[in-house]
């Protein structure tokens, strides 16, 4: 597949950056985690009254702490990934248009803690890439910033993703562009991937050609470890009534009916290998959640100044990385007298404060929500209904991760097709989020003002942000 874009990674428990990490001469060297040295964050005027950190495991604890002005109540979730412990992404439900209650998800996969994870469109598409345990379940309608870990938890990454996926049929040798993963129809020319987790909200086109393809390999490391691969039959290939069911180990590959997709379609016969790999820009990562904007970026505050209702007081939830390879899981309540929340400015000079080298914004407003098994929501929502579904959420498991399918060796399933989840389609949620300043709906307004990025907006993120502002 193409070299991605590679940033340094944070080589977690470390204190020094060593050299670069150079996979190749393509891998362009960016932002690192563990610099050294970090330099502290200033003293601050606000008084910080913090309760005793809770020891909730082998290098995990849980911190309350009351920040003033204000008042703002933060919850910080510390985590030494050198430990026991394993960081972990979990979806509302198998397939697309599913929500989840962070709790739920938590349970299902046997959490210690769970916080809610990426922002999600009104069908319940997460806007920015998201890979789990190794699959690639969306690129996503944007690319904003994105965290991600290697599989061993060694490096860790903060930084624009670059999504990429290619295919090739062994039969010839002939390689292809995969332009599309379970988030639009192809473009002329163009071949999209589509599997399980489009359900019904992505899924292949009637008419044009599909290829459906059965795995038939455990997954392994694309070359130079740039990214993950996996070999797959090819079932069936029809350009009249093409095929669209997609089961649970199963790819289909689609195009428009001429052009060189089609092409490349017509050219499989059944029983053909295709080779497909995928990455998000990273080496060794199988693990990515998407949020937006970058908080800190090498030990310095990177939030935008901007008037949105975004970027003002608002319940945050965000995840960075300190100068010592430690994990932090950051949630702020807001709306109430007791906490009014944070600016984004704030937000990420908290995370400085927590000694963050590396932190993103994910998902806000009603949807911030931090859960630990045994205690609960341990924060305070700020929907009158309490903890909001999301699309996806931010893990720490107890210990090694028995849903994740083994790089090399058994090919088993993954969690998604194994957990227990009861997600469901809820309207309600979608509406929420999209009318929230400190969620999807001040994300969209914020980004189609120029206040977050310089990225086309697409045209779903542009629908929300019209629909935000004329409810304003």
């Amino acid at each position: 597949m193409t070299t991605p874009r590679s940033d340094v990674p944070t080589m977690i428990g470390a204190t020094r950056i060593g050299a670069a990490v150079s996979l190749a001469a393509a891998i362009v060297v960016a932002s690192v985690f563990a610099v050294s040295p970090v330099m502290a964050a200033p003293a601050r005027a606000e008084s910080r009254p913090e309760f005793t950190p809770m020891r909730l495991g082998p290098g995990l604890t849980y911190q309350r702490i009351e920040e003033r002005p204000g008042p703002v109540v933060v919850h910080v979730v510390r985590l030494d990934p050198a430990q026991a412990t394993t960081i972990d992404l979990g979806a509302g439900g198998p397939t697309m248009g599913r929500f989840a209650r962070p709790s739920v998800i938590g349970r299902a996969h046997g959490a210690l803690i769970a916080i809610n994870g990426d922002f999600g469109l009104l069908d319940g598409y997460p806007i920015h890439p998201f890979l789990m345990d190794g699959t690639l379940m969306g690129r996503g309608v944007q690319n904003g910033t994105s965290f991600a870990v290697t599989h061993d938890e060694t490096a860790a990454f903060v930084g624009p993703p670059r999504p990429a996926a290619d295919g090739l049929l062994e039969t010839g040798n002939d390689g292809f562009t995969v332009s599309g993963w379970n988030s639009h129809r192809p473009a002329d020319g163009a071949i999209a991937a589509f599997t399980r987790y489009g359900g019904r909200i992505h899924r292949p086109p009637d008419n044009g050609c599909a290829a459906r393809l059965d795995a038939d390999g455990p997954l392994g490391w694309a070359a130079l470890e740039a990214g993950v691969s996996r070999r797959y039959t090819v079932d069936v290939v029809r350009c009249v009534s093409p095929p669209r069911r997609v089961g649970s180990r199963q790819v289909v590959l689609a195009s428009r009916r001429w052009g060189l997709g089609a092409d490349t379609i017509e050219a499989m016969q059944s029983g053909d290998r295709v080779r497909l790999s995928w990455s998000v820009g990273w080496p060794r990562a199988l693990d990515a959640v998407g949020g937006m904007p970058r908080l800190v970026d090498g030990g310095r505050s990177a939030a935008p100044r901007c008037r949105s209702s975004f970027c003002r007081r608002n319940p945050r939830t965000g995840i960075g990385v300190t100068g010592d390879g430690r994990l932090l899981l950051v949630v702020v309540d807001g709306r109430s007298r007791r906490s009014v929340g944070m600016t984004l400015r704030r937000f990420a000079r908290s995370f400085l404060d927590l000694g963050a080298v590396e932190a993103v914004n994910l998902d806000g407003g009603g949807s911030s929500v931090m859960w630990i098994r045994g205690r609960g929501i341990v924060n305070s929502p700020s929907d009158p209904g309490g903890e909001r579904p999301v699309v996806n959420t931010v893990m720490i498991l107890p210990g090694a991760d028995v849903g994740e399918e083994p790089i090399t060796g058994v090919d088993v399933d993954g969690s998604i097709g194994r957990a227990s989840i009861a997600g469901r389609w809820f309207a309600t949620t979608a509406s929420l989020a999209a009318s929230d300043a400190g969620s999807t709906g001040g994300l969209a307004a914020a980004w189609l003002e120029g206040a977050l990025s310089t990225e086309p907006v697409s045209p779903a993120l542009r629908r929300i942000a019209m629909s935000f502002r004329a409810g304003r």
